[in-house]
């Protein structure tokens, strides 16, 4: 008897030990396989040196926490109150090991909304496993054997119930993609875009990092940018950006310096005033949504 106890229990620390060696070893695998890219083990520097830079978390609107003020949080807020509900009722009990990723992968959000994709996986699938057991003692009242039918019925009813909401993105679909673009609808200067390569005007081109400068860079490629919303920068040329932006430095030395030939900036933006005022610059563009500079 005992013999036997002893020998499950063998089994149980190999089969333990063998899941921690294939998640070793496929940890390991990934870390090299990372080194497979043009800056080699710079790589884990440049994240760490991203992660622990107050520039890149001042700048980049993915950084920031969610503002729970913005409709576009209203998903997140509801996905976190049902999960957390759903873990808090359910008879099934939570597995501290899901209970601890839950709270850690939601304390990523709450520092960093880029984090939100990571935690809606997590809290997902916690959703989908917990709330059947809640489900089960709310709704299911018949003995075991006679709930066959009502099991095969019930996936049947919550998968019709979770597939509802897709109708609502079917709609926002066909009002949004299938339509031709708009500036407002994509977030980035079309026309003005649009403008400069109409006119042949090229050159390196100042303009907003996280969208506009992306959006530039498939547009019109004759038109090599600033900077853009990749976090590759250095910190010192990142936050030179933001001084030139917020005006505490003068725009004209570092335009000298790495050549820039055209502006595309927001009518509300300090340096769009700025080049306004310059003798050295004329204004060849304005829209409601943006406004295009060059030199003269």
């Amino acid at each position: 008897m005992f013999s036997g106890s002893s020998e499950s229990q063998s089994e149980g620390v190999v089969a333990a030990r063998t899941d921690w060696a294939v998640f070793a070893e496929a940890l390991v695998a990934c870390a090299l396989a990372a080194l497979i890219n043009p800056y080699g083990t710079k790589i884990y520097f440049h994240i760490f040196g991203v992660l622990s830079s107050p520039i890149y978390q001042y700048v980049g609107a993915d950084w920031l926490s969610p503002d729970f003020h913005q409709s576009e949080q209203l998903p997140l807020i509801a996905l976190t109150l049902i999960t957390t509900t759903v873990l808090v009722l359910s008879p099934k009990r939570v597995k501290p090991s899901e209970l601890l990723f839950f709270l850690a992968t939601l304390y990523m959000t709450l520092k960093m909304q880029r984090n939100a994709l990571i935690f809606a996986v997590v809290a997902a699938s916690l959703l989908a496993d917990y709330s059947g057991a809640l489900w089960d003692s709310l709704f299911v009242k018949t003995p075991r054997k006679e709930t066959q039918l009502s099991n095969g019925l019930r996936p049947r009813v919550l998968n019709l119930l979770l597939l509802l909401p897709l109708l609502i993105f079917v709609v926002k679909v066909k009002q949004v993609v299938y339509v031709p673009p708009t500036q407002r609808m994509a977030v980035v200067p079309i026309n003005a875009v649009q403008y400069l390569k109409d006119n042949g005007i090229q050159g390196c081109t100042f303009t907003e990092p996280n969208i506009w400068s992306d959006y530039l860079i498939w547009a019109t490629p004759a038109n090599p940018v600033y900077i853009d919303g990749r976090d590759v920068y250095p910190t010192q040329f990142v936050q030179e950006y933001v001084e030139l932006m917020q005006g505490q430095r003068d725009w004209r030395a570092s335009f000298d310096r790495y050549g820039v030939k055209n502006a595309i900036l927001t009518p509300s933006s300090l340096l769009a005033r700025q080049l306004r005022n310059s003798a050295e610059w004329k204004e060849i563009y304005q829209d409601e949504y943006s406004l295009v500079f060059t030199r003269r």
